[in-house]
């Protein structure tokens, strides 16, 4: 026979569970572990080229930096960050280095066999009719190629 204080110790148990329940996020979609471990694969690219840069031109390491857009945020932050003035579609590194007629280099990263999206379409385009220099990379070795040719060649 169950006694008062054994019912509320099993009633508060299972309202403990349903909040849990309640909180947990749906499962992801196989195709969300995909894209996932591409993204890592592009940051991946970006650290290596970022990591590079820093040892090759010391003299520059303050003038290279990576725009806090993209990545995962909860609803709240990612207002938070659009009225601070994140803009969707900034291209991954951005070098504040004037050369050759250019004001600057920005550097999208993209793995083979990805588009840009309209955002970035969009900034892209922006960018180039104020004399920006704006390269797409589907490697570490092309963007380092690219970042070689701005700095020394210009």
């Amino acid at each position: 026979m169950l006694y008062n204080k054994d019912i509320l110790f099993y009633i508060n148990k299972v309202l403990s569970v349903l909040t849990q329940l309640k909180s947990l996020k749906p499962v992801p979609t196989p195709g969300f572990f995909y894209n996932m471990a591409r993204k890592s694969l592009e940051r991946q690219m970006q650290i290596r080229v970022y990591q590079w840069f820093i040892c090759q031109y010391p003299k520059y390491n303050k003038l290279c930096t990576h725009p806090p857009n993209g990545g995962r945020r909860d609803v709240r932050e990612a207002a938070l960050f659009k009225k601070m003035g994140v803009l969707a579609g900034v291209p991954d590194l951005v070098f504040f280095i004037a050369k050759g007629g250019y004001h600057g280099l920005f550097i999208e990263f993209k793995l083979p066999g990805e588009k840009l999206s309209s955002h970035q379409r969009e900034v892209i385009k922006s960018l180039r009719a104020q004399d920006y220099k704006v390269e797409i990379c589907y490697s570490d070795l092309d963007a380092i190629e690219i970042i070689k040719n701005y700095i020394e060649n210009n």
